[in-house]
């Protein structure tokens, strides 16, 4: 069985992901046999699958300019059910298109996940919106259910890693400590219908066997040097090595964030 090296990219912003893995094909050109997972390891899989695919599209479609916001409900807007919870944040929704029309700001982008407290009852949401252009009393007045806290969306060198963890950490039917995670409603996320997705490209055969081994080897925050001279203009981030010992490859996803000319100057000064 002939076995290649992938290197699948997702331009996303200031990031980029690499994912690197084994591609096996039989001599006959067909491909080989898939080795099934457990569930447990199936279930990670898709786990890490979604974070993936959640930071991807924030790091893709917001900045630091943007706004995470968490909205609740007071005792006199109180919903009955999931239902009704979900026609409210809609409204809201509606709301932020016509006011952001009205005063001629871009189109919305959204992204949000709804969740009932677990100790409370009570039904909340945490949303991400390219609302950085609006002021503040505006999006409280524009929720008018009850608290709404505002903070800015903060990027560091891994991206959004933390909150990509929050929002996709899925449905729970209990809260497995004291901590009021709750439960989600309906999917994991959702979001807006005109966000980009990244920029994805792929290349077969330039990583070795060996040389694919040798990255996996420096674990999650070494090998930056190796990793830049593989895409330069790219920063070292992490990368997250995993060898798969049932069919003797090795994985690696990798996430780098562009050098900024300053950061550049820096780097060619050797400061």
């Amino acid at each position: 069985m002939r076995c290649l090296y992938r290197e699948k990219k997702y331009i996303c912003g200031e990031y980029i992901d690499v994912d690197i893995y084994p591609v096996f094909s039989t001599s006959r050109g067909g491909r080989g046999k898939k080795a099934k997972c457990s569930s447990a390891a199936q279930e990670r899989l898709n786990q890490h699958n979604r974070e993936k695919k959640f930071s991807r599209l924030v790091m893709t479609n917001f900045t630091s300019s943007d706004l995470c916001i968490h909205l609740t409900y007071n005792g006199d807007h109180l919903p009955g059910n999931d239902e009704a919870v979900k026609k409210q944040f809609r409204n809201f929704i509606a709301r932020l298109k016509r006011y952001r029309k009205k005063h001629g700001l871009p189109s919305l982008k959204y992204m949000s996940v709804t969740e009932r407290g677990s100790r409370n009852g009570r039904y909340h949401h945490h949303t991400i919106v390219n609302c950085g252009d609006m002021p503040a009393p505006v999006l409280v007045e524009l929720w008018g259910q009850g608290y709404v806290d505002i903070k800015v969306l903060q990027f560091d060198q891994c991206g959004v890693e933390g909150l990509s963890r929050y929002f996709c950490k899925g449905r729970k039917k209990k809260a497995a400590t004291d901590e009021d995670i709750g439960e989600t409603i309906g999917y994991s996320w959702t979001c807006s219908r005109n966000l980009d997705k990244p920029i994805e490209s792929k290349r077969d055969g330039r990583l070795s066997a060996r040389k694919v081994k040798e990255l996996s080897s420096f674990g999650e925050y070494d090998g930056n040097l190796e990793y830049e001279k593989l895409y330069p203009g790219y920063e070292f981030s992490q990368a997250k090595p995993f060898y798969n010992d049932i069919n003797g490859g090795f994985y690696i996803s990798l996430r780098m964030r562009k050098i900024t000319n300053r950061k550049l100057t820096k780097k060619i000064r050797g400061e």
